[in-house]
């Protein structure tokens, strides 16, 4: 789960035009940065929610990482807009299956 801080706050600073554009990067960047198996969806007004399909726990934590240091520059006005854009990412994994017949 990837979720940009402060939506409301961030529109008014920087405009909302700019908020669009840090969007649609982060839609970009994640889209670009995960397998093809893999899914992200728009999850609310700021937030983006990738499925990492037959991933463990262990590649999730790999792919949080990867994903944080990318992002990382975002936070000192180095991402898609001249602006501080904070973004945080989460991960939680399921690995159990249960099959019920009905």
């Amino acid at each position: 789960l990837l979720h940009r801080d402060e939506i409301t706050v961030t529109g008014r600073t920087i405009g909302e035009e700019a908020a669009d554009v840090a969007m649609a990067k982060a839609a970009q960047t994640l889209q670009s940065n995960l397998r093809e198996s893999d899914a992200v969806f728009r999850w609310g007004d700021d937030e983006f929610l990738a499925l990492l399909f037959e991933a463990d726990a262990p590649s999730c934590s790999r792919k949080v990482r990867q994903l944080a240091a990318i992002f990382k520059p975002w936070r000192d006005g180095q991402g898609p807009t001249p602006h501080p854009v904070r973004i945080r990412i989460g991960a939680a994994t399921h690995e159990s299956v249960h099959h019920f017949d009905c």
